[in-house]
């Protein structure tokens, strides 16, 4: 089947490329017509705080809205300039409420005042106007800073940008020829321009978050360019035995074609796993990525034979050079990849346990991951989220940027069963202050906030707002006949960590499930798959564990230009998605170039040795364009973003080195004929085929282990 569509793009490349191009046109035309619906919120089913907002979505709907604030500095308790200031805030649109300014304890002068902003687009016009609103009092001399997510501001790198240029280099390298280098960058192009329209389509259909079409952007460009690098390599290597365009063409696609198939087929299983985390954030970000995956796998598949008919013998520029690096050639000739294979190979055990050591060590501290919100205390420096934490935990305390709401319903609110409450939840340890009681309209609902004494990335304030659930809660709803949930900005996070580490273990299992499943039938081998599975935990738990030394113990964080703090609960959901599926891309390209090698007659070695030959250089290009992709998301202001660069790079990186080019060959060595072991097939022979070129033998005198 991949053959005929090869040959039928081959045969007619200007309707291929023209109907592409319309594809684009009429992609772009329908998203910008239909434009994106964002998610503007997102909801945590099943947990205490998302009760508490449903509750007060129901009897007081201006506490439900967005929570922020506004610190003054220096300040006296009556200034003309800031109550007026003030006044004009609460005549803003978007704005809800704004509270009286509160003065700092023990003569400080720094004023504080609470913000209720409406939720979504509108809170972030109404940041914008208060910001600017602002400057007159700046220009007097006070600092005005604002806290809230509204307020927060932060540059996400160019990230399409940094990996087109990165792979234009690379390829470029890597072909020796910056014509041959055009085909993979116009085929991720081509995918990116239809995916983010179609992107944009789908959110009207599935909630998304509005950072939907950045990731798939990123994602979209990393699988175009390694699907179609995989292909014209393929390509490159069957003109270099002498086959004409047409047919180099038609059996690029139809043997690396079926890699990109089963490639592609593993990112979207690990994408579309994110649904069983059951938010609606992870479900859009899945069938956006799904999505941009499949049209990139269909654009390599039909660009490619198109765009060789149309360039034909321009493509071979260069490929002189790059054969003898690829395969292990005649008359002995080999390239370094075949060479480095034989060394691992020749004592396996012994590399294997040396990248174990190596993975083992970067992942030891992956076992103290804490989940949690980095805080604003992690903020781009200057920003007025980071200046408005650091007044306010200064003036008033640590915990007055993360109050806990305390919201009470029943009958008892009534007979006096909030102010119980109150009373009671201002006793408690860990409480610094308990703000006033209001009620709302009916009498049933009344809330008041309850100000920790630590901050809100503190791992204090997780224990108390545990302490108050477990033991304080239930006692008062007993006494006082109410109901009492906990919820608030803090609150709410402490929630998105315990409900994500909660789904995290089936999220993992069905895709790992599946996907070894998947490659049984791809591969018709059980120990094959077991083995990628395996290794791409490795490779995700070391980069959790450089994640957690970096941004969690604080090593290098000055070197980054952040500091030491909790892991937001979304980053490991993300990095196992993306990680897992671009390595399982890798392990697809080398593990079936080992098969067809060995289904060709050559031994368990010989077959290792010449897979990883013809695949070294492809996989470490690949690799390189998505380390410096991830990678410039280091240089982003915005903790998180860094987080996650840091991360997949890393990940990314380990896989192509260490997982790669030691661990996966010296395991299937080690296994021999039994690496393509399938229930109720017959294991074939060992092959007498497994005589190695004559340059890769180990020299006279010296020690050569067996396949082992």
């Amino acid at each position: 089947m991949l053959r005929r569509l090869a040959s039928s793009c081959f045969r007619h490349p200007r309707r291929v490329l023209g109907g592409w191009l319309l594809l684009l046109v009429v992609a772009v035309g329908v998203g910008q017509a239909a434009g994106g619906t964002w998610l503007t919120a997102d909801r945590l089913p099943g947990t205490d705080s998302q009760k508490a907002y449903d509750v007060l979505a129901r009897n007081l709907p201006a506490k439900d809205a967005q929570s922020d604030s506004v610190v003054f500095s220096p300040v006296a308790g009556h200034n003309p300039a800031v109550t007026a200031f003030l006044q004009q805030a609460a005549q803003v649109p978007g704005v809800v409420t704004v509270g009286p300014l509160q003065m700092a304890p023990r003569g400080s002068p720094v004023g504080r005042a609470e913000l209720s902003l409406a939720v979504g687009h509108p809170a972030a016009a109404a940041a914008t106007t208060l910001e600017q609103r602002a400057r007159a009092l700046q220009r007097q001399g006070v600092t005005v800073a604002f806290s809230g997510d509204a307020f927060s501001s932060g540059s996400v790198p160019s990230s399409e940008i940094i990996g087109i240029l990165a792979a234009l280099v690379v390829l470029v390298i890597a072909f020796g020829s910056l014509i041959a280098a055009g085909p993979p960058i116009l085929v991720a192009l081509l995918g990116i321009g239809v995916a983010i329209p179609g992107v944009q389509v789908l959110s009207h259909l599935v909630g998304m978050a509005d950072f939907t079409t950045q990731v798939v952007a990123m994602i979209g460009i990393g699988v175009g360019i390694d699907y179609s690098l995989l292909i014209l390599t393929r390509y490159r290597t069957a003109r270099a035995a002498g086959r004409g365009h047409h047919d180099a063409a038609v059996e690029a696609v139809g043997r690396a074609g079926r890699a990109v198939v089963l490639a592609g087929a593993t990112v979207m299983v690990s994408s579309l796993g994110m649904m069983l985390i059951g938010m609606a954030t992870f479900t859009g970000l899945a069938v956006g990525l799904a999505f941009g995956v499949a049209v990139a796998v269909a654009a390599g598949l039909t660009l490619l034979p198109a765009m060789i008919a149309l360039l034909g013998d321009r493509l071979d520029a260069g490929r002189g050079r790059g054969r003898r690096r690829g395969r292990v050639g005649a008359g002995g000739r080999v390239g370094g990849g075949a060479r480095w294979a034989a060394v691992v190979t020749r004592r396996p055990r012994q590399w294997a346990l040396a990248a174990l050591v190596v993975a083992v060590v970067l992942a030891v501290p992956f076992a103290r991951l804490h989940l949690g919100q980095p805080g604003a205390a992690t903020d781009p420096a200057g920003s007025t989220t980071r200046t408005a934490y650091h007044l306010t935990a200064s003036a008033f305390g640590p915990g007055t940027e993360g109050p806990i709401l305390v919201v009470v319903d029943g009958p008892g609110v009534t007979r006096g069963g909030a102010g119980a409450v109150a009373a009671t939840v201002a006793k408690v340890a860990g409480v610094a202050s308990v703000g006033p009681v209001q009620t709302s309209p009916s009498g049933r609902v009344a809330v008041f906030e309850a100000v920790p004494t630590t901050g809100p990335a503190s791992p204090a304030t997780e224990h108390l707002l545990r302490h108050l659930r477990h033991d304080v809660v239930p006692a008062m709803e007993r006494s006082d006949g109410v109901a009492v949930h906990l919820g608030g900005d803090t609150a709410s996070s402490i929630d998105f960590a315990a409900y994500t580490a909660q789904r995290l273990p089936l999220f993992v299992g069905a895709v790992l499930a599946i996907s070894m499943l998947l490659l049984m039938v791809m591969l018709r081998s059980v120990l094959v798959p077991l083995k990628a599975v395996v290794l791409n935990l490795v490779s995700v738990a070391a980069s959790f564990g450089v994640i957690v030394a970096v941004f969690q113990w604080g090593w290098g964080t000055g070197l980054l230009g952040t500091s030491a703090a909790p892991i937001a609960p979304w980053i490991p959901v993300m990095v196992f998605a993306i990680v897992f599926g671009l390595s399982m891309d890798y392990e697809v390209f080398l593990v079936s170039a080992i098969r067809e090698s060995w289904d060709g007659g050559a031994g368990p070695r010989l077959s290792v040795i010449t897979g990883m030959a013809s695949t070294s250089r492809l996989i470490t290009a690949a690799a390189t364009i998505m380390v410096l992709v991830f990678g410039s998301f280091a240089t982003s202001n915005l903790v998180a973003l860094k987080v996650l660069g840091v991360g997949l790079a890393v990940a990314i990186a380990f896989d192509a080195t260490v997982v790669r080019l030691v661990l996966a060959p010296s395991i299937m060595t080690v296994l021999g004929k039994w690496t393509w072991w399938m229930p109720g097939r017959a294991v074939r022979p060992e092959a007498p085929a497994d005589e190695l070129p004559k340059a890769l033998r180990p020299r006279a005198g010296s020690s050569a282990a067996g396949s082992g």
